[in-house]
């Protein structure tokens, strides 16, 4: 007879925006954040003072949708708190509230306060709104300086997710003053994590126009075959669930080795395991979670495409599937500009790389360095599948 499962046992993948997986097959990625955080460790100049050896720039993370930048920002996290950092996490700066927002989060980096401190941070934060009349003033001090004020206790790390969906005026508020702050050699670490489009949503303000904090940008790459199979492995084994020969495989193929499609296969697969009541798996029973992870993945690649129809973006996507096709499936993204500037009348360089952002913002392309590459492969499959009735000319 198969024992059930252990008494408490929950699903342990998270098929949601903004879930926290295990985190495989990101070395990279969190050797580049490690070291931003040794160096925050580092030695003062005096007793509370900036950092000797000065700070680094903000990391901007950045993905699709669904790419596992949350589960980075919270890897980053518990290391942080690990080393005795104050962690401010921040998933939304909304235009309802603005003096609330401000004032929330000025208190929670500076960490600790008394309610006294508290009452006049709110009051210090409000007063500047009102006196700022919607202008930036970046001679004022309250949310620096009470920032500050926890900076001289430890190390304070904000970590910003989903950061395209901020209100700008808040967003830019706590750019500038971290970037003030980090530039005075404050130990002040700032991870900011967003969709390709962030870059488009920071140029419409006109004090970040010319801002180069993004500069230190830290993109997600795709994950190998053996991340994936980890990622999928190892919530199933630290519960005690068996795999059989062949399901780890027979799961892995349906991921895309996407870290979001990881969560759907490995949740689908822990329901259906649960619902017969048994603690293994084996190919039989992941071939019948087959169907259900596909209408899921393509509940994602709809509205994704829905997007691309929006932004009248389709012929462009086409143009760039065609030309990555004909390349082998990778292309220079200088050379999947020049062809997009060749093949439209009226696109200059760029609105070129303007229209390489939007097909990267849900995952139809990527690039890595300088190379272009199909995104998700079978979201590449999916668009070139549909076909979209072009209107009817007028008959004369």
């Amino acid at each position: 007879m198969i024992a059930k499962l252990r008494a408490g046992s929950q699903n342990p993948f998270k098929a949601e925006a903004g879930s926290r997986p295990l985190l495989a097959g990101r070395e990279d990625e969190t050797r580049r954040l490690t070291e931003m955080l040794n160096l925050l460790c580092g030695k003062r100049e005096k007793w509370r003072g900036p950092l000797a050896s000065g700070s680094l720039p903000p990391f901007h993370v950045i993905g699709p949708r669904g790419a596992g930048k949350t589960a980075l920002l919270d890897w980053t996290r518990r290391r942080a708190e690990e080393r005795g950092f104050h962690c401010v996490s921040c998933t939304g700066l909304k235009a309802e509230g603005i003096e609330f927002s401000l004032q929330k989060l000025a208190a929670n980096a500076a960490g600790g306060m008394t309610k006294l401190d508290h009452l006049r941070a709110v009051l210090m934060v409000k007063a500047s709104e009102r006196l700022g009349s919607g202008k930036m003033r970046l001679t004022e001090p309250p949310f620096m300086d009470w920032v500050r004020s926890g900076l001289r206790r430890r190390p304070v790390l904000l970590l910003l997710d989903d950061a395209q969906d901020y209100d700008l005026r808040l967003l830019s508020r706590v750019l500038w003053n971290s970037h003030i702050l980090i530039g005075r050699g404050w130990p002040l670490g700032l991870v900011m994590a967003a969709t390709p489009g962030l870059d488009d949503h920071l140029l419409k303000d006109r004090y970040l126009a010319d801002y180069t904090f993004y500069e230190r940008k830290l993109r997600i790459k795709p994950l190998s075959d053996e991340a994936t199979r980890e990622a999928l492995r190892a919530p199933f084994a630290q519960e005690g669930v068996t795999l059989a020969p062949g399901a780890l495989e027979a799961m892995a193929a349906q991921t895309d080795n996407y870290p979001y499609f990881i969560q759907v296969v490995g949740g689908e697969t822990w329901n259906e395991m649960t619902k017969a009541g048994r603690k293994d798996v084996d190919v039989k029973l992941v071939e019948q979670i087959k169907a259900r992870a596909r209408i899921e993945r393509e509940t994602i690649y709809k509205d994704a495409f829905r997007n691309l129809v929006d932004k009248e973006l389709l012929p462009q996507g086409r143009q760039v599937i065609a030309m990555l096709e004909a390349s082998g499936g990778e292309m220079p993204e200088k050379e999947v500009v020049k062809a997009l500037i060749a093949a439209n009348p009226g696109v200059n360089n760029k609105t070129a790389y303007e229209i390489c952002d939007s097909l990267r913002e849900d995952g139809l392309i990527w690039t890595l360095g300088s190379s272009t590459k199909p995104g998700i492969p079978s979201f590449f499959s999916y668009f070139k599948e549909q076909d979209i009735e072009e209107p009817a000319s007028d008959s004369t």
